[in-house]
């Protein structure tokens, strides 16, 4: 036999003159519920061991009933939850029944927490998540674990700040002088020599990859006004030319390639910390607010210069070099690559010059942030002369002595090349393929 056992209770309602017939707030129940909130948790309690379909039949409620009392409990656990600075987030996607309805999990990795549930898995579903976080929280975020869902990316590429852009300074001179090199270090030392047949009929790919990279990271860089921006576009596009030369595969390839990374390394590193100083001065990185620069800072002015005329290339200078022999290596094995390469060259001049052009030449505008920032006209110390002066000396001594590195370099680079020909020759042999191996 079972018993149904009935609560009934009367909320007391007031009459207001200006708003009509209100119900009183009691504690037992949420307003507009119908059920207390001992009821309500029984209904959770048991949601926790069964399905929403299980517990409706069993209190003989509605789905929608037991729909909303679980909305409710999530509403009310979210009002409670503390304000999150998650820094590094799970992307998930997750399909029920069979209808292949998927529903979007957003959690943090390093509580284990679920931030965020949505339906479907459109750029929406995850918006949404990202909306309800403010500046500095969206600034947090380091990392974004997911599939390589178009609509995830996209919904992340918008709302998260890139790496390149939102590091602190001292981040982006580690991530450009540095972390980026890693990548072409494996290529070199690991990824082809391991695995030479299928790099080398990957190659033909990777070249046009890299091509397009140049290219289209140079386009992207005209679009900028957000100077620090605009240098992450630019460094990328020019490690584009690593990847060029490295699956050319031959002598003045990979020492192209080693030119590159070398000089690379400093020469954003370089404006990398001249858009911290401009920052740093003006808190602001929007070229649309600074011109006529060189009449307050000469020195930054002059500095700004040096490197961005070294970025696009300038003889003399060890970025030419490096891209010199890198067009020529990418050339032997790739006519048609290294000639549209070749553009990203003019591209890096004409984005090089038009900055100079717009921030330190013109009528002298800054930012006004009023009393109390009177660092704007402060020039570069003595100890910041130092530190690009070292790295204008590295440059030039690259550009003007190139040999120092290219024959310490040497002997690795045949070492590599001569013993991947080994490996291609054992493979022709073992095929029963008889003639010469062409380098």
């Amino acid at each position: 036999m079972q018993y149904h056992t009935i609560l009934e209770a009367e909320v007391p309602q007031v009459k207001c003159d200006e708003h009509g017939v209100l119900l009183v707030d009691v504690p037992w129940a949420e307003p507009g519920s119908g059920y207390t909130a001992m009821f309500e948790s029984v209904v959770i309690d048991w949601l926790l061991r069964t399905d929403l379909q299980a517990v409706a039949q069993m209190l003989d409620l509605s789905w929608g009933v037991v729909d909303r009392i679980m909305q409710r409990a999530v509403a009310r656990g979210l009002a409670r939850r503390e304000e999150l600075y998650p820094v590094n987030i799970s992307v998930d996607e997750t399909s029920f029944q069979k209808r292949h309805e998927y529903v979007t999990v957003l959690t943090d990795q390093d509580s284990s927490r679920v931030l965020y549930v949505a339906d479907d898995r459109t750029t929406q579903s995850l918006d949404g998540f990202y909306k309800t976080l403010n500046v500095q929280q969206c600034e947090g975020i380091r990392s974004v674990a997911m599939d390589m869902w178009p609509a995830f990316i996209r919904a992340t590429l918008e709302s998260v700040p890139d790496a390149h852009s939102q590091a602190p300074t001292a981040g982006s001179v580690l991530l450009a002088g540095v972390l980026l090199k890693t990548g072409a270090y494996g290529l070199i030392r690991f990824a082809i020599p391991l695995f030479p047949e299928a790099s080398a009929n990957f190659a033909p790919v990777a070249m046009t990859i890299a091509v397009i990279g140049i290219l289209y990271c140079a386009k992207l860089a005209f679009a900028q006004t957000d100077i620090k921006r605009l240098i992450a576009y630019t460094s990328v596009s020019h490690m584009g030319f690593v990847l060029l030369s490295v699956y050319a595969w031959n002598l003045y390839g990979l020492q192209g390639a080693l030119m590159i990374m070398l000089t690379h390394g400093l020469t954003s590193s370089a404006l990398f910390m001249l858009a911290g100083g401009l920052q740093h001065r003006f808190h602001t990185r929007d070229m649309r607010q600074m011109s006529g620069l060189w009449a307050k800072l000469p020195k930054m002015s002059a500095m700004a210069l040096f490197f961005s005329i070294a970025a696009l290339g300038m003889p003399g200078l060890g970025n030419f070099i490096g891209e010199f022999l890198s067009l020529l290596g990418a050339f032997q094995a790739n006519h048609m690559a290294a000639i549209f390469a070749a553009l990203g060259l003019i591209f890096a001049s004409v984005y090089s010059l038009w900055v100079i052009q717009r921030v330190f030449h013109g009528e002298y505008k800054v930012p006004d942030h009023g009393v109390g920032h009177g660092k704007q006209n402060e020039d570069l110390t003595a100890t910041e002369l130092v530190c690009y002066g070292a790295m204008a000396v590295g440059l030039v001594w690259m550009g003007m002595y190139p040999q120092t590195f290219l024959a310490l370099s040497e002997p690795t680079m045949n070492f590599l090349l001569g013993s991947l020909d080994a490996v291609v020759s054992s493979v022709v042999s073992s095929a029963g393929v008889t003639g010469e191996v062409l380098p």
